[in-house]
């Protein structure tokens, strides 16, 4: 066994530390912490790339392309005229 004091004490030291990291307790806390850091983090990344995507689209006119889109997609209106003064043939 080795009878070195410094490295005794080292290794006491390296324990207590252990002991300190290895609790319930801090591990819980810890993990705790890093949810609540994780889940602002992506709320703030998700909000900063939403607020770049409205502002870019919100420089492009979509106005003239949707109204020329929807107007290809409406159907127009067809007139039938029907002259109704001239008879079928066969009848009277």
């Amino acid at each position: 066994m080795i009878d070195d004091p410094e490295i005794i004490n080292q290794l006491q030291k390296i324990n207590q530390r252990l002991t300190l990291l290895t609790s319930s307790r801090k591990i819980a806390g810890r993990q705790f912490l890093s949810g609540i850091f994780h889940s602002i983090g992506s709320a703030l990344g998700t909000l900063i790339v939403i607020l770049a995507a409205v502002y870019l689209l919100s420089k492009i006119d979509f106005g003239d392309s949707i109204n020329t889109y929807i107007q290809k997609l409406v159907p127009k209106s067809t007139e039938i005229s029907v002259p109704l003064s001239v008879p079928s043939p066969g009848q009277p």
